[in-house]
């Protein structure tokens, strides 16, 4: 199941397509070039970078995957990933991307 972060963190070209993005994810569509960074499914990850398509595999579909960032391309990912862990630690220091994330969306 996928959830939704409020305030997502998109690269330019994702920010132009968010809604088609999200009504295909939804309909269980695949996205090529598309990645999803997400709430670690691993404690000791800081993040998680999934193909849009990989959602639609059974693990996911049964496991509670929340995106918090879209991307274009795997590189365009990782740049994201890059402002979000600096900006996580500068504000706390620390690296905890969950605490964090849920205190920004309350």
């Amino acid at each position: 199941m996928v959830k939704w972060y409020n305030d997502l963190y998109l690269d330019e070209k994702a920010k132009k397509n968010i809604k088609k993005i999200k009504r295909t994810i939804e309909k269980e569509k695949t996205l090529p070039d598309v990645y999803l960074i997400c709430f670690p499914m691993n404690s000791s990850n800081l993040f998680d970078i999934i193909r849009a398509s990989d959602v639609l595999y059974p693990y996911y579909k049964k496991a509670e995957v929340t995106v918090i960032g879209v991307a274009y391309g795997k590189n365009e990912a990782i740049r994201i990933i890059e402002k979000m862990a600096l900006e996580v630690y500068q504000n706390t220091d620390d690296f905890d991307v969950r605490g964090y994330f849920r205190e920004v969306a309350d």
